[in-house]
């Protein structure tokens, strides 16, 4: 996520004028609440609960953030980008969503108008689809 984009989500009065390694640390907290906070999953007609977030600024001061849940049922998995309704008309991004080996689940530009995707859970054991290719920056 576009570190402007992280910053007005923790703080909308712009007081933080940008986030460096060094104040990092000052602000992790806020943000890794603000993970938990980022994406409302469904599995089975119950919301799953975040089970740890982290966050990490990259060497191009962007944010990633990394939030795990529960492995969710066999079948449909909803998720909805709660963040982009917060953040208003224009915003938008790429949520990719992988298995806790790391494969590839699925992924999605959503935007404010439609942060809601689908993906499907495969069985235990079972292989999953390949998704279609993340698109070349």
């Amino acid at each position: 996520m576009a570190q402007a984009t992280a910053l007005k989500l923790i703080d909308p009065t712009a007081k933080i004028p940008a986030l460096t390694t060094d104040n990092l640390a000052a602000h992790r907290p806020r943000l890794v609440r603000e993970a938990a906070l980022l994406l409302i999953l469904t599995s089975a007609r119950k919301q799953l609960t975040v089970r740890a977030a982290t966050i990490e600024l990259t060497d191009e001061n962007d944010l990633i953030f990394r939030v795990t849940y529960p492995r969710p049922a066999p079948g449909p998995l909803y998720l909805s980008a709660a963040y982009l309704r917060r953040l208003g008309d224009g915003y938008g991004g790429i949520l990719e969503v992988n298995d806790s080996l790391d494969k590839n689940l699925g992924w999605e530009q959503l935007l404010w108008a439609h942060p809601n995707f689908e993906i499907f859970i495969p069985p235990l054991g079972a292989r999953a689809p390949s998704p279609a290719p993340l698109p070349k920056p």
